[in-house]
Order: C-alpha cells, then sequence, then structure tokens
C-alpha cells in the first residue's frame, strides 16, 4: 500500500470476532425474577477482546434492560474493531453464567457485558482479556481447549524421607 493510500474499510452491521476458543456456559438473568430461564449457550474466549460482550438480541430475548444503576458506574467504552471504526452499543447487561473448565472445574459469575450487535452465527457471548485475567483462565491454542489456572501442588519433605522413594 501507498503510504499517502487510505486502507479499506469495510463496513459491516454486526461485530464480529473471527477467531476464539469456544466453550458453553449456563446462563441466566442476573436479576431472580421468579422466572427459570437458563439457557445453555456458546461462549467464546478471546484473549485479543479488551471487553467483555454480549449480543443485544441475545439479551433482549432474555427480557433483560441495560444497567442504570450510578453505583456500579459503568461506561461504554468507544469501541473499534476490524471492519467498523465504532461499532454500535447498547449499554451495559449483567448476566450470571455458570462455565465449566476442560478438568470440569465449575465457575458462576455475574459479569456486565456490552451489547452490540454479534452474528447470530457466533457465540452470543464473549469473555474477553478483563474476564480471562479475573477468573484466571489459560486458553490452550494448541487443543483449542481452556482451563482454570492451577496452583501447584509443593509438599516438602527432609532427605530423609526422599531416599525412601
Amino acid at each position: 500500500m501507498d503510504p499517502g493510500q487510505e486502507p479499506t474499510i469495510h463496513q459491516t452491521d454486526d461485530f464480529r470476532i473471527e477467531k476464539t476458543v469456544d466453550t458453553w456456559a449456563e446462563v441466566s438473568p442476573s436479576s431472580a425474577l421468579g422466572q427459570d430461564q437458563h439457557r445453555h449457550i456458546p461462549v467464546g474466549l478471546d484473549s485479543y477482546s479488551m471487553v467483555d460482550l454480549v449480543s443485544i438480541s441475545f439479551v433482549e430475548a432474555l427480557g433483560l434492560s441495560p444497567c442504570t444503576r450510578k453505583k456500579h458506574r459503568h461506561v461504554v467504552p468507544n469501541l473499534e474493531g476490524v471492519g467498523e471504526t465504532s461499532p454500535a452499543t447498547y449499554g451495559i447487561y449483567h448476566l450470571r453464567l455458570r462455565i465449566v473448565d476442560r478438568w470440569n472445574h465449575p465457575l458462576e459469575f455475574i459479569r456486565p457485558f456490552i451489547a452490540v450487535d454479534r452474528n447470530a452465527q457466533d457465540s452470543q457471548v464473549l469473555l474477553g482479556r478483563p474476564a480471562l485475567k479475573d477468573f484466571k483462565i489459560n486458553i490452550c491454542n494448541s487443543v483449542d481447549s481452556w482451563e482454570f489456572e492451577r496452583k501447584p501442588h509443593v509438599t516438602e519433605v527432609s532427605a530423609h524421607c526422599f531416599a525412601r522413594f
């Protein structure tokens, strides 16, 4: 490309993430309204995303409203993505998720997500770098899987005991 030439920007109607590690989660609205709306959905894990995203059509299907609590101090950032310089955002929604890693260790949490237009073929929830760091999730690209960070278990033994092994 010539130094003076502008890059080509392809407009899209929805925010696409091309490569993620996918997993399954049980999702339910964080507000307990007496409705049992648990659903199993695919969730994308993306270490390149700087935010956690949810599809606006998905949260609308759950009947959720954006968070308006001032004490949460949510700020919806301007998103920048390849193909669309500033995709539309629709507020912050809280979801309750339960995920299980490849070693069958579960984690249930409530987390805020930025609502955007997501392609129906993509996972409707995306955990980005903040969630991966907060929940100590390690992505194993070689096997297209993930696990929670494990703490090494070290047992100190005396030389005498070690000699018996």
